[in-house]
């Protein structure tokens, strides 16, 4: 199991880790790239193919003589739930994936309370260069606690030097690239 955009592993301890070790399940929780322990420790920052973070994991799952290779599930809390079924949908050794409080679109939590049509701004914020767009995002980091703090900390867990790097595309991180034609359980 892990957490998301500026969760810890630490903190699924009480968010379902230990619950799930009182009920005889064997629990494994990681912090990824972008994450707390990685970002700090090793400057590694977010990536948007996660099934490469899970894939070593499950690896390392599988050396543990209690866990049975049958029966691996994954659990990925607020943007994890995005993250997981993107992952779920190439690591094929997952029996069961969680989605718990799961974002379906992460960039749409900036681009709809942008002005104009969503797809226009999904365009801007991938371009080399938008000068009005930066101030956009500027006005909203002045004026909008919470998107300061999402974009200000968007930009430290992505690596980014300004606020529109920061934004995942949605074509890489929303869970329709996990569809459920893509998900399939192993047995």
């Amino acid at each position: 199991m892990h957490n998301g955009f500026d969760g810890t592993a630490e903190e699924m301890h009480y968010f379902g880790a230990m619950a799930g070790v009182e009920r005889g399940y064997t629990v494994l929780v990681f912090d990824g790239p972008g994450q707390p322990g990685p970002l700090h420790h090793e400057g590694l920052v977010f990536r948007p193919d996660w099934e490469n973070v899970v894939g070593p994991v499950v690896d390392f799952a599988l050396t543990l003589p209690e866990v049975d290779s049958d029966r691996i599930a994954l659990l990925g809390n607020s943007m994890g739930g995005l993250l997981a079924p993107r992952a779920a949908a190439f690591e094929h050794r997952l029996a069961a994936v969680i989605a718990l409080d799961g974002v379906y679109d992460l960039s749409r939590t900036v681009t709809d309370i942008m002005p104009g049509d969503w797809d226009e701004n999904e365009r801007r914020l991938r371009a080399v260069s938008d000068p009005e767009l930066d101030a956009q995002l500027d006005h909203l980091i002045a004026t909008n606690p919470v998107m300061r703090w999402a974009l200000n900390h968007g930009m430290y867990v992505m690596g980014a030097d300004t606020p529109a790097p920061s934004v995942p595309p949605s074509s890489t991180t929303a869970s329709a690239t996990a569809s459920p034609k893509k998900l399939s359980a192993p047995h």
